[in-house]
């Protein structure tokens, strides 16, 4: 398989690739690089341009990009809260963006979801948390938007016949 692995820091991203080609001697030439910040959809629209273009596409993991929030509030140049922007919004855009070259080969989306979201009560009336935000509350509220989206895109998917499948799986204590 070819895999393309992304990621908002180049130098995190290379080191990555090496560890995956040290321990996969397969590894080496089908894996690829491409940088994704996901908190900003201008990044995501270029990744999944990029990603569409090289090649097909048969499957997105939509994995969170921030696992350990701030502890303060922050937003995005666009004022949405960063935490809710980097794991949620990001990769529905960037599965909006790829639903066509994955449609090609009837490929996958898999979201990340998380056991957060028993733990914690979602607030639908300020899922960005302008009031009350805790680092805590900002991942459940990003993992609970994730998980929606996953299944609400499989709702759709499947109303509209569409041969993309849409999965929420859990990593970590899963295992």
């Amino acid at each position: 398989a070819r895999v393309v692995m992304t990621g908002r820091n180049p130098n995190r991203l290379s080191a990555a690739r090496a560890a995956l080609h040290r321990r996969v001697d397969e590894a080496e030439g089908r894996v690829e690089t491409l940088i994704l910040d996901t908190s900003n959809l201008g990044s995501v629209r270029a990744a999944a341009a990029s990603a569409a273009t090289s090649g097909p596409v048969h499957g997105v993991l939509l994995n969170a990009g921030i696992t350990h929030p701030p502890k303060q509030r922050e937003t995005t140049p666009d004022g949405i809260e960063l935490v809710f922007a980097t794991n949620a919004l990001g990769h529905f855009g960037l599965a909006g963006e790829l639903l066509l070259p994955l449609a090609k080969t009837g490929g996958r989306l898999v979201w990340l979801g998380s056991l957060s979201t028993t733990i914690s009560p979602y607030d639908p009336v300020d899922p960005q948390l302008v009031e009350g935000y805790t680092a805590w509350r900002a991942y459940v509220q990003s993992k609970v938007a994730t998980t929606s989206l996953g299944f609400e895109a499989d709702r759709r998917l499947r109303a509209a016949g569409a041969s993309v499948s849409s999965l929420v799986a859990h990593p970590g204590y899963s295992i």
